[in-house]
Formats: structure tokens, C-alpha cells, sequence
């Protein structure tokens, strides 16, 4: 589905904003204003980007292990969230 240019725009403010709260939200944890000291919510850019960091944190020795390209992958053959890609990569 193609965008308009409004719609990229706008979805380029968010993407913006989102790294200022982040950048806010990891400065204010190096002051120790929180007790953790880094931000705990991956940002990611879809679905297999998130379901990779929600992995990772559980099993850091799968970050960076191409997880989301492989799950983006599998749904280009299966489809979008199937239930086969979830056991392909179990």
C-alpha cells in the first residue's frame, strides 16, 4: 500500500519524537532519576523487529542474530503472522 506524502510526513514527526522521549528518558537514567539504568523498550520498526527484542531481552545471546529478517521472510512465503513462521522459528 502506497502512502501519501502527508502520511510520510506524519509518521516521520512520530519516529522523531519517539527518539527525543528516548534520548530524554536515557539521560534521565544516567542521573539516576530511575532505578534502571537504560531503557528497557526496544524500539523496533515492525513486527518481527519487536518480537526479535522481546526475544533478546529474555535471551541476550539471540540479539543481533538477523531473527526479523528471517520472520520477515517466512511471511513473505506463508503470510502476514501465520502460525507457521511463529513454529519456524521456534
Amino acid at each position: 500500500m502506497e502512502t501519501s506524502e502527508e502520511m510520510e510526513l506524519y509518521f516521520k514527526s512520530i519516529d522523531e519524537d519517539l527518539k527525543k522521549c528516548l534520548k530524554v528518558a536515557t539521560e534521565a537514567r544516567k542521573q539516576g532519576k530511575d532505578p534502571e539504568e537504560k531503557v528497557d523498550i526496544p524500539l523496533a520498526k515492525d513486527m518481527a523487529d519487536r518480537v526479535e527484542g522481546l526475544i533478546s531481552n529474555a535471551a541476550p545471546q539471540l540479539s543481533n542474530t538477523n531473527m526479523a529478517k528471517r520472520i520477515n521472510d517466512l511471511e513473505k512465503k506463508y503470510s502476514s503472522q501465520s502460525w507457521e513462521v511463529a513454529l519456524l522459528i521456534a
